[in-house]
C-alpha cells in the first residue's frame, strides 16, 4: 500500500510504493504540494480541492480523487486519510493511496485481483468477505473463525451482513447498509459492532467496494473487517489518560506554565494566570521576561536555552499586571516535542512561606539574644548514635564550645568528684521519666573550673525506648562563687561576733574584779597607818597594796 505524510499539503515523508505508483523518486516528492500531482482539467482540479477540503475540515476519511504520474498517465486513487492528533491539524495527515484505476477500467480484471488480495489477506487478521445485492454472505475468510468464532459454513448463504450486528440498533444498521447499497457508495471505516459467537461484542471497522457485473449492475460488495476492539479501549485509555491530565493541569494549586524555545508561553493553566493577574487568553501572548522581576531579558533566553530534561530548582519574584511582586519557587524541566523545544515550568506562590520564615528568624533572633544574655546554651542528645548538639552561639563557656559533640567528650569534662552523681541522676530520669536537673562542675582545658546547672528531658519510641534527650544547660559559675564569698563574710561576721562577746563578757569581769581590788586597797591603806613601819605586819600589808595594784592595772 502507497503511505505518506502530509504537512500543510506539504508531502513530508512518501513510501518506496508511493514513489513507484507515480513514477517519481523520493526526492522529487519530498518538499512538494499535492497541488503539484494535480492533472491539468477541470474536473480534476474540483477532484483535488474535494480532497483538500476533506483534510481539512474531519481527522479522518477518504476520498477519490486523480493523481497524474511523472510520465503523464492519470491515476484514479482511492485515499484513505488521518491526522495524526485528532486534536491538532497541524502536525500532518498520515494517508493510504489506492490506485483504483484498472478497477474503474474493467471489472474483470478487478474481481481478479480481488481474488489475488483475497488469498494474501488470509493470512492477515482481517476478515475478508463478499456478500450479494441483497448483503447474505456469499463468501468468509479463515480470519472469521478467528475473529467470531464461527466457520464458514455458518455464515456463507445463511446470514447477511446485519445479522451480526448487535439486537439494540440492528433495524437502523441494516437500513443504513441498504441506502449505502442503492447509491452503490463505497464503504470507509464503518464503525460496525459485531456479535462473536461467544457472546462478545467486537468493534469492527469495516471497508468495502461495490462490485459490478458485465452488464454494469451491482452484484454485490466485496470487502474486510478489522478487529479494533483493543485498539478503542486503548484509545480511550488514551483519552481518559489525556482528561485526568487536563484536569491535573487546570486543578492543580501550582501554577503551570509551558514555554516554547523563545521564553513565549505555549500554554498555561487558570491558576498561573490568576496568580499574575492575567486571563488565560492573555497569558499566552507574555513572554517570561514579562513577569519575572529578577533576571533581565537576556538572562532569561539564556536560562530557557539552557535547561535541559534533569531541569533546575530555584527561587525568584514575579510581577504581577497590577506591578506588584511575590516570591515563587519554580521547577522547570525540557523535552522535545515534534522537534520543538519546551520548557515545563512549575510556580508555586510562596510568599506565606517567606513571611514565615522571616518571623521565625526575628523569633530566633530573639531567642538567641534571651539565651546569650542568659549565658544558657541549648543541647540535644542523640542516644542512639551517642552525638550531642550543643548551640554554641548560645552559650559562651570557656572549655565547652569546642568538645567533641559526644556524650563520652561531655563526660569527660565533668569534675571527678562530681560525675557519679550527675551519672546516677541522669539514669534515674531516664528510668523514672522524670526531669533531668543537677549542678556539676567542669574542667576547663586551662585547668579551670566552672559550675553548670543542666537540665533535660528525655523522648522515648512507641515501645518506650529513649531516643533522645533536649535540655539547657546554664552557667552558674558566678552565683556559685557569690555563694561562696557570701559564707566566707558569714564566716568572718560569726567570729568577730564571738570576739565582741568575748569583750563583753571581760569588761564585766574586769569592772566586778576592780571593785573587790579597790576594796582590799582600801583597807590595805588603812592598816599601813595604823601599823608601825617597821613591823613584820606594815611589810605585809605593802605587799597586799602592791598585788591589789597591779590587778588593777591589768584591767
Amino acid at each position: 500500500m502507497a503511505v505518506g505524510l502530509l504537512v500543510d499539503h506539504v508531502f513530508q515523508e512518501v513510501s518506496d510504493s508511493l514513489c513507484e505508483m507515480l513514477g517519481y523518486a523520493r526526492e522529487e516528492l519530498i518538499g512538494q504540494g499535492t497541488q503539484f500531482l494535480a492533472p491539468a482539467s477541470d474536473e480534476c482540479d474540483v477532484s483535488h480541492a474535494k480532497t483538500h477540503g476533506l483534510t481539512c475540515a474531519c481527522a479522518k476519511g477518504a476520498v477519490e480523487t486523480r493523481w497524474q504520474r511523472k510520465d503523464g498517465v492519470v491515476l484514479d486513487l482511492l485515499i484513505h486519510l488521518a491526522t495524526v492528533d485528532s486534536i491538532d491539524f497541524s502536525q500532518g495527515i498520515v494517508f493510504a493511496a489506492i490506485d483504483v484505476t484498472e478497477r474503474r477500467r474493467d471489472e474483470a480484471a478487478l474481481r481478479t485481483s480481488e481474488r489475488r488480495f483475497r488469498a494474501i489477506s488470509e493470512a492477515t487478521g482481517e476478515m475478508i468477505w463478499e456478500v450479494d445485492s441483497r448483503g447474505r454472505y456469499t463468501y468468509v475468510s479463515r480470519a472469521c473463525r478467528t475473529m467470531l468464532g464461527y466457520g464458514e459454513d455458518e455464515i456463507v448463504g445463511r446470514l447477511h451482513f446485519y445479522d451480526l450486528h448487535p439486537e439494540k440498533g440492528r433495524d437502523d444498521f441494516r437500513k443504513r447498509g441498504e441506502e449505502i447499497f442503492s447509491r452503490q457508495e463505497t464503504i470507509v471505516d464503518l464503525h460496525n459492532p459485531m456479535v462473536a459467537k461467544d457472546g462478545r461484542v467486537l468493534d469492527v471497522l469495516t471497508n468495502g467496494v461495490p462490485v459490478f457485473g458485465d452488464d454494469g449492475r451491482l452484484v454485490g460488495y466485496c470487502g474486510s473487517d478489522r478487529d479494533i476492539t483493543e485498539r478503542r479501549r486503548a484509545q480511550m485509555a488514551l483519552s481518559e489518560e489525556a482528561d485526568r491530565r487536563r484536569i491535573f493541569f487546570e486543578q492543580t494549586r501550582d501554577g503551570l506554565v509551558v514555554l516554547d524555545a523563545n521564553g513565549r508561553v505555549h500554554e498555561a493553566n487558570r491558576r498561573f494566570a490568576e496568580m499574575l493577574g492575567y486571563s488565560v487568553e492573555e497569558i499566552r501572548q507574555l513572554h517570561v521576561w514579562d513577569w519575572d522581576a529578577v533576571w533581565t531579558r537576556e538572562q532569561l533566553q539564556e536560562r530557557v536555552h539552557a535547561v535541559g530534561e534533569a531541569g533546575e530548582h530555584f527561587e525568584t519574584r514575579h510581577r504581577r499586571k497590577d506591578g506588584t511582586c511575590f516570591d515563587v519557587e519554580v521547577t522547570t524541566s525540557a523535552t522535545i516535542w515534534s522537534g520543538e523545544k519546551y520548557v515545563f515550568c512549575v510556580c508555586r506562590d510562596i510568599s506565606r512561606r517567606k513571611a514565615a520564615e522571616a518571623t521565625l528568624r526575628q523569633s530566633e533572633e530573639r531567642l538567641r539574644l534571651a539565651l546569650a544574655a542568659a549565658r544558657m546554651g541549648v543541647w540535644e542528645w542523640d542516644m542512639r548514635t551517642g552525638t550531642v548538639q550543643l548551640l554554641p552561639d548560645y552559650f559562651d563557656v570557656p572549655g565547652v564550645e569546642n568538645f567533641g559533640r559526644t556524650a563520652q567528650a561531655g563526660q569527660d569534662l565533668l569534675h571527678p568528684d562530681d560525675a557519679p552523681g550527675f551519672l546516677e541522676a541522669l539514669a534515674k530520669a531516664i528510668a523514672e521519666r522524670t526531669d533531668f536537673a543537677v549542678e556539676h562542675r567542669i574542667r576547663t582545658p586551662h585547668g579551670g573550673l566552672r559550675w553548670l546547672a543542666t537540665h533535660g528531658r528525655a523522648e522515648y519510641d512507641e515501645d518506650g525506648v529513649p531516643r533522645r534527650m533536649v535540655g539547657t544547660v546554664y552557667d552558674i559559675t558566678a552565683r556559685k562563687q557569690a555563694e561562696e564569698e557570701r559564707q566566707q563574710l558569714e564566716t568572718q561576721l560569726f567570729r568577730a561576733q564571738r570576739l565582741e562577746s568575748l569583750g563583753v563578757l571581760a569588761g564585766g569581769i574586769a569592772h566586778d574584779f576592780n571593785n573587790i581590788l579597790a576594796g582590799i586597797r582600801m583597807f590595805a591603806d588603812v592598816l599601813l597607818k595604823h601599823s608601825p613601819p617597821s613591823s613584820k605586819v606594815h611589810k605585809n600589808i605593802s605587799e597586799i597594796t602592791k598585788a591589789a595594784k597591779r590587778g588593777a592595772d591589768l584591767t
